[in-house]
């Protein structure tokens, strides 16, 4: 009954334009100086209700306008360690909704959110799947996505994705079975403090005293070992 009473209380609009403001004061003055503009919504939004006055209020207060009709806007940054940041001068309206489905926000900060093993399962136990989530983030992000965080969002999500596994062959030399693995490895920022050299395209030398930390590391992003010798697998469900 609650739901249906609010229902009533909708309006859908298509083919609008709406003002975003940096805040209430800013929206509300405005209004206040050029009334019958709009319909203020929320605390920072103001529904243009004129068609012919749009044009001039555009042109005259906005410095940027955003086509939802078009691609997604590249307004994201994101480290080897899974934080995001929103570019505010880039972001759309839509954007904050999508990480909040994958991603956990910063509470000091409204634009750094961050990528965990927490938040991809829990995308997933709501639908996602690591696909889902890896098209998102190339379609929102100014550069490529870090190889070492693309392994872990498969391995998080808990999708067979990696065919074979990386093996620990002593407790100095990493063997790597699987070429993508290889690669994000070679390729880390955050992995090359536990590495001494390499040994070949698939086969790193793990600094002895470090062994321990990297296995840690390792399964911070789905690579567990998996028994005594060493095997470490990206973790799916079968």
């Amino acid at each position: 009954m609650d739901w249906a009473a609010r229902r009533e209380q909708l309006s859908v609009y298509r083919n609008v334009d709406v003002l975003e403001f940096v805040d209430q004061r800013t929206r509300d003055a405005a209004v206040a100086k050029k009334p019958g503009n709009g319909v203020a919504v929320g605390e920072r939004y103001l529904l243009l209700s004129d068609t012919q006055q749009r044009g001039k209020v555009l042109s005259a207060r906005v410095s940027r306008a955003v086509d939802y009709l078009s691609p997604p806007v590249r307004c994201l940054t994101i480290s080897e360690a899974g934080v995001l940041e929103v570019l505010p001068t880039r972001a759309d309206l839509l954007v904050h909704g999508e990480l909040s489905a994958w991603a956990e926000s910063e509470a000091t900060n409204h634009n750094l959110w961050r990528l965990t093993r927490h938040s991809v399962q829990k995308a997933v136990s709501a639908g996602w799947n690591a696909d889902g989530i890896i098209d998102n983030l190339k379609q929102r992000l100014r550069h490529d996505l870090p190889p070492l965080l693309l392994v872990a969002i498969r391995a998080w999500a808990g999708v067979r994705t990696l065919p074979t596994t990386v093996t620990v062959a002593t407790d100095l030399v990493l063997q790597v079975a699987d070429r993508e693995v290889a690669h994000a490895i070679a390729g880390s920022a955050l992995l090359q403090p536990y590495l001494r050299g390499r040994l070949g395209r698939q086969t790193f030398l793990v600094k002895q005293e470090t062994v321990d930390a990297f296995r840690t590391k390792l399964a911070e992003f789905g690579l567990r070992v998996d028994n005594d010798l060493g095997v470490l697998s990206a973790e799916w469900k079968e």
